[in-house]
């Protein structure tokens, strides 16, 4: 499998996702346990809160810088969290619970452009006849940052048991780091290598779109069959008299 190639492209895509998600999905998972049950409501409210409202502008956001560079920027939002989260466990004051609040704020919006981004990108790198296999790459992919969430976390906390894990913190911050990084080996999709018989098929749909309509597209069928002739009568002789 080619990395320019539009499976390599999503696997890359996948990738991404899972490293970001590996943090997120953690620690939206002990949310109640890394920031106690008021704090972790008030972000995760704060959270969807931005998320909801930054949808409405994400897909302008997107067309305007492209979804290569939104994404990059939608990690930042995931990074925005588990920095806040960081500087909560290393320095632990009041003011930094706020920070947290802020973070969760940020998180949705970055949220918003980062799947915006992606379904975007889904799109743009199938040719309409691999979708299904793409998108089981993908979310095959996303899925295991569930799996790899939760074993980092179990070791984790089998041999540590501080309240504020500034350890975990930073592999989370690394996760993410590493996702927005990744972001740099996304392709353009007109770049991107298809085979051949798509290539031609792509095309076709492209140029049978553009061509103009026929004349004979254009002209309307009649709605009613033309009406059959009048039936023609032999013609009449004058009628002959008997001879005298």
């Amino acid at each position: 499998m080619r990395l320019r190639s539009a499976s390599g492209q999503i696997s890359i895509l996948g990738v991404i996702f899972l490293f970001i998600f590996t943090a997120y999905s953690t620690i939206q998972g002990f949310a109640s346990q890394l920031y106690g049950e008021a704090l972790a409501s008030e972000m995760e409210s704060t959270l969807y809160a931005t998320f909801t409202l930054a949808c409405f502008v994400a897909p302008a956001v997107t067309n305007t810088l492209g979804p290569r560079l939104t994404l990059f920027l939608g990690a930042l939002g995931y990074a925005a969290l588990v920095a806040a989260s960081l500087l909560l466990a290393i320095v632990g004051a009041p003011w930094c619970r706020g920070v947290v609040v802020l973070g969760g704020g940020v998180l949705g919006v970055g949220a918003a452009l980062l799947w915006t981004a992606q379904g975007r990108l889904m799109l743009e790198y199938s040719d309409g006849t691999d979708q299904g296999r793409l998108f089981a790459i993908f979310w095959a992919l996303f899925n295991c940052s569930s799996v790899v969430g939760g074993l980092l976390t179990y070791f984790y906390f089998s041999h540590h048991s501080e309240e504020a894990p500034v350890p975990l913190y930073l592999i989370f911050l690394s996760c993410i780091v590493l996702g927005g990084a990744a972001t740099a080996l996304l392709a353009p999709p007109h770049t991107i290598a298809r085979p051949a018989a798509s290539a031609s098929a792509s095309a076709e749909q492209r140029v049978a779109a553009a061509a103009p309509a026929t004349e004979d597209a254009a002209t309307p069928l009649p709605l009613l069959p033309p009406a059959a002739p009048p039936p023609t009568l032999p013609p009449t002789l004058p009628p002959t008299l008997p001879p005298t």
